[in-house]
């Protein structure tokens, strides 16, 4: 995987809204950007939401404006501009084959962040779950609530392993820059047993060697590979029917499983 590709996933986690579907709104996304916050999300379905066409990009995405959904504020010329990026997948056996699919984004510089691995990337964001997991069970360590009893007490435990994940994290992303690889092939057990061991050195070293330590020590979280993430999908059923979703049966136990990885399957429009 490429060196900006690495960059890119890790400024949208940084620094970046990527927004589940149907969460669209124009005061949603202004409010977004007046944090100082890109977005990257889906649009709804052609017939509610028509952009307003602008220009053409050279990566075949477009550029369009947005409008609040009351008639005062459209009158008064109230309007986002935003990019929007049509794509299909071209493996028939992955969810919405053949179908169009519609990501809007505020990142409007074509070359600097592509639409190939802005759809890519969109489609990781419910890898928020790893870092629930990471948080909750290899940071903490305890089968409790937090400790503290006091409301101004939990606030600081909470930023506390906030820091820390922050910090594990970080290091894992320089190991993965200096390297030029994906960050998810990298183990986040593996790099927090490792901080932890260095700890000792760093503490105990002259400052004058910190830098050699922490070479190697992004050299030793880059061993820490994982597994090629297997090419594989879940039915989206459920085992009720609810909203859209079909009722799960027993051939879904059995389902044909993706044979081109996710990247080569899709197909910008």
């Amino acid at each position: 995987m490429s060196w900006a590709f690495t960059e890119l996933n890790h400024k949208l986690r940084r620094v970046h809204d990527v927004l589940d579907p149907d969460i669209y709104g124009f005061d949603l996304i202004q409010g977004i950007l007046q944090r100082d916050v890109q977005v990257l999300g889906r649009l709804a379905a052609a017939k509610r939401v028509k952009p307003t066409f602008v220009q053409r990009l050279t990566d075949g995405s477009y550029l369009a404006y947005i409008y609040p959904s009351e008639r005062r504020r459209r009158k008064q010329d109230e309007a986002l501009l935003i990019r929007v990026m049509e794509y299909t997948f071209t493996d028939p056996q992955r969810p919405g084959y053949n179908q169009t699919h519609r990501l809007f984004t505020t990142l409007r510089d074509p070359h600097r962040y592509p639409a190939l691995d802005l759809v890519c990337a969109y489609h990781e964001r419910w890898e928020i779950e790893l870092v629930v997991d990471e948080l909750q069970v290899h940071l903490r360590l305890v089968n409790r609530p937090l400790r503290s009893l006091k409301p101004q007490d939990v606030i600081q435990e909470l930023y506390a392993i906030l820091i820390a994940h922050y910090i594990v994290r970080a290091c894992l992303h320089d190991a993965a820059l200096q390297t030029d690889s994906d960050p998810d092939r990298f183990s986040f057990v593996g790099t927090l047993r490792i901080l932890q061991e260095a700890l000792i050195e760093f503490q105990l070293a002259d400052p004058s060697c910190h830098f050699a330590l922490w070479l190697r020590l992004l050299n030793d979280i880059a061993k820490e590979r994982l597994p090629q993430r297997r090419n594989r999908i879940n039915p989206r059923v459920v085992k009720r029917t609810v909203i859209r979703f079909p009722l799960k049966r027993p051939e879904h136990y059995r389902s044909p499983q993706p044979s081109i990885l996710f990247r080569p399957a899709v197909a910008l429009i």
